[in-house]
């Protein structure tokens, strides 16, 4: 592929030279140039495409295999804690909902712990075709959910409707930004009665619950001393889990298009070091048992936090928290033994290769040059 476009590039370049064009023309010759040699480029990929794929599709179904073995263990705990969490949600959304709606429940309708199941569900799907990065962006938002989920647990019915009321603020935003930007994308814009009608609501819940809601986590500005409005840090610090801050940081870097996020696709394997631009079958365990303690707390706010009133049934749900508890830690375990296992292999079979490599290098006759090459 390369070659083909090297080649259009150094034949306009040749005949711009042997007609003596401008600069000017120079350019126009090579522009018209790339755009003859597109289509033809294109059609060539297309043509390769099918074997490529099925290349692609071997390696990639092999590559999981191997991965599945290694982390299996820890793999199906994951899905076990994250199957419990859903059916207990399950089961308590149809046992007291009819009663929540019928009492205005704002603490039951914050839709959190239906939203850490989902997040879950991603990272075990990126966990198990080896995207770690991936899934610590998603473990991100459940460190969201569960900070939320703590703090409007502790708040009650205030803060859970503040909490859900906040969706017109964002909604709000939401609309203004669309049109600014839906000429340009080829949408059609909003009607002016629909902005209205989301700059009116803006407006209403704003003048009821002060100018700092219509800030980012403005739904929480009532645990704090008005006219403070929280960040994330104060919030993970009210709600108890402030020592998950290096890892959130960690997780942000992946997210955010930072230097630092750049330097964490190098990857270190043996004595090379590589750009990680696909899957890998190392560094799952951190994202993988975070996540599941996020689910937990999550989970447990719902059934220990939520309709407490209801005292059929407490027995039951304090027993399910406790043994998804100590699901969690046994993945964890799990995790853990594999990421030992892995590096432990890793370190015998970059030794082996490095000591064939040494008997190599002492064998040529230039044994001065030991660098080792990059790996691919």
């Amino acid at each position: 592929m390369d070659r083909a476009v090297d080649a259009v590039v150094e034949r306009a370049f040749q005949r711009a030279a042997e007609q003596g064009l401008s600069a000017e023309q120079t350019t126009h010759v090579y522009t018209k140039a790339i755009d003859e040699a597109t289509a033809p480029l294109v059609e060539g990929l297309l043509r390769r495409a099918p074997g490529m794929l099925r290349n692609r599709k071997r390696v990639r179904r092999g590559f999981e295999r191997r991965l599945a073995r290694r982390w299996a263990k820890a793999l199906d705990l994951f899905e076990v804690v994250l199957e419990v969490a859903r059916e207990a949600g399950s089961e308590f959304n149809s046992k007291y909902r009819a009663a929540a709606a019928a009492e205005n429940d704002y603490l039951f309708e914050t839709r959190l712990h239906a939203r850490a199941c989902a997040t879950a569900s991603e990272v075990h799907a990126l966990l198990r075709t080896g995207h770690p990065e991936a899934a610590y962006a998603r473990w991100r938002t459940l460190q969201e959910l569960a900070v939320a989920s703590g703090i409007v647990a502790q708040g009650g019915q205030h803060l859970a409707e503040r909490y859900l009321l906040h969706e017109v603020v964002e909604q709000a935003a939401d609309a203004r930004a669309y049109q600014r930007h839906a000429s340009a994308l080829g949408y059609e814009e909003l009607g002016e009665d629909e902005l209205k009608r989301h700059e009116q609501a803006r407006r209403a819940v704003v003048q009821r619950f002060g100018i700092g809601f219509e800030r980012p986590y403005g739904w929480a500005s009532s645990l704090f001393e008005p006219p403070h409005v929280p960040t994330f840090a104060e919030l993970e610090e009210q709600a108890n889990l402030a020592r998950m801050r290096p890892w959130y940081r960690r997780a942000s870097h992946g997210v955010h298009a930072g230097a630092k996020g750049g330097a964490l696709v190098i990857h270190r394997r043996g004595p090379y070091r590589t750009l990680l631009t696909g899957p890998t079958n190392a560094f799952l365990a951190d994202p993988g048992h975070g996540a599941l303690i996020c689910l937990n707390q999550v989970t447990t706010a719902l059934l220990l936090q939520s309709r407490t009133g209801e005292l059929e049934g407490a027995s039951t749900r304090l027993l399910i928290a406790k043994a998804l508890l100590q699901l969690t830690d046994l993945a964890g375990a799990a995790f853990l033994r594999a990421h030992q296992k892995l590096q432990a292999d890793e370190a015998r079979i970059w030794a082996a290769d490095l000591s064939d490599a040494e008997m190599a290098m002492e064998n040529s006759p230039s044994k001065d040059q030991r660098d080792y090459p990059p790996g691919e």
